[in-house]
């Protein structure tokens, strides 16, 4: 049995409507208790469909905003899609990430080879910098793991570059800005410490970096302990257990999700995957407050969601159809139950871009939808 499908005490399967397409083809649905508090089990419908003027390039969640890149621009709106700020004229933006601790939105823009910074409530651009390592970065996180080493520095800011084939780590502080510090990754070795066809990059509940490996012969999401390694020629991060080690030395399934060589597995073949729990092409990664973990499965056309330990939970936006184009970016918000006092519901609202860029999904969960109307949605 694959490390991901331990504990798994439930597997709920939504069939959404969306794009005027009845979203079919992952399974029949199986009947769920009715979601408790922080120990829900959530399934997910479509909440709201935005078109985006332009193209929707990829957005991230924080500070209760949504933060969406789109040509040229960075717009930062509310979880109706209400824009309250922008920022344009920026060169090729691609990527980007909020530091919730700094308040601050790091972007990647393209065009200049240029990371810039901007204060996260009024969007005033606050520095930025050249960094001429770097081809290009589809995925930023930061880190603070391991910024004891850099004297002054606040975080560290990773960059997933696919050209170079590394994950960049630079260090960063207001005074000095981002400074080179190694590498979290390179791609020439065929161990879990090595990252292929790096993509989307969070930070887990733990303070672990969480790393999609779109390789399409890996499929991995794979788990680093990202403090510098400061005996390694590139200071690289090492990959970490996700939770106790199936036999010794453990296997490369203890440290990733998706499909991987388990204990004493001398001819794993990798490849893509549709089964439960399993990529083809994972390009992003959130988390929730719970430690919950969402990816954009996107060749799958679907978002899967784990436990903090990575154990399968739930898929939704799930087709068998050729026309539904897959997720490739994700916001989570987690919200105040208006019906109960102190109760948190935790991935409440998920945003996702699509291959095509043109729309932005906004999916709610039961557990939200009930807090607000008093009952569970009707089936789609």
């Amino acid at each position: 049995m694959r490390r991901h499908q331990r504990g798994i005490l439930l597997v709920a399967v939504a069939g959404v409507m969306t794009l005027g397409i009845l979203l079919t083809g992952c399974g029949d649905k199986i009947a769920i208790p009715q979601p408790t508090g922080v120990f829900s089990i959530n399934q997910y419908k479509v909440d709201d469909i935005y078109e985006v003027e332009g193209q929707a390039i990829q957005l991230t969640q924080g500070l209760s905003a949504l933060f969406i890149l789109t040509p040229g621009t960075l717009s930062k709106r509310d979880t109706n899609f209400g824009l309250s700020q922008e920022v344009t004229g920026l060169a090729g933006p691609l990527s980007l990430c909020i530091d919730e601790g700094l308040r601050i939105i790091f972007v990647w823009e393209d065009d200049a080879k240029r990371v810039s910074w901007y204060d996260s409530s009024t969007l005033e651009v606050l520095g930025g910098n050249i960094l001429s390592d770097v081809e290009t970065a589809v995925g930023l996180a930061t880190n603070p793991s391991g910024i004891d080493q850099v004297p002054g520095g606040t975080t560290f800011l990773y960059l997933s570059d696919p050209i170079t084939d590394v994950i960049h780590r630079y260090s960063f502080s207001m005074a000095a800005g981002l400074s080179p510090f190694g590498i979290l990754a390179r791609s020439d070795g065929l161990g879990v410490r090595f990252v292929h066809e790096a993509a989307g990059l969070a930070t887990d509940g733990e303070d672990f970096l969480l790393v999609c490996d779109a390789d399409i012969e890996r499929n991995w999401l794979t788990r680093f302990a990202s403090s510098p390694d400061p005996i390694d020629a590139d200071l690289r991060g090492y990959a970490a257990l996700y939770d106790s080690a199936s036999c010794d030395p453990p296997a490369a399934t203890d440290y990733v999700v998706g499909h991987a060589a388990e204990c004493n597995e001398s001819d794993w073949v990798g490849g893509p995957s549709d089964a439960l729990g399993e990529f083809t092409r994972p390009s992003d990664v959130a988390v929730d407050r719970l430690g919950r973990i969402f990816v954009a499965d996107t060749d799958n056309k679907r978002i899967q969601l784990f436990s903090a330990k990575g154990a399968f939970d739930i898929q939704f936006l799930c087709t068998d159809s050729d026309t539904l184009v897959g997720p490739t970016s994700l916001g989570i918000f987690d919200e105040n139950n208006p019906r109960e006092t102190g109760v948190i519901n935790y991935g409440a609202y998920i945003f996702v871009t699509l291959q095509d860029r043109t729309t932005v999904i906004k999916f709610i969960s039961y557990d939200h939808y009930q807090a607000i109307n008093g009952e569970l949605p009707p089936p789609d």
